[in-house]
């Protein structure tokens, strides 16, 4: 029934969905317990992918 994910998984998600959204770094940091530095050598790039992605497609829409 559905797909197991671990919990990593779900804190993966949450962090790059709340980066999406604008919230800043040093409050999901604290909210996830972790640095800010690893949220933004882990997660930016991620971020900034996914913007590319969007504005590309506000392109040729």
């Amino acid at each position: 029934m559905g797909v197991n994910r671990s919990a990593y998984c779900c804190r993966h998600t949450y962090i790059t969905n709340m980066l999406k959204k604008g919230v800043p770094a040093y409050i999901i940091a604290k909210n996830c317990g972790t640095s800010v530095k690893m949220i933004s050598d882990t997660y930016d790039s991620n971020t900034v992918s996914a913007y590319k992605n969007i504005l590309i497609q506000d392109l040729y829409t």
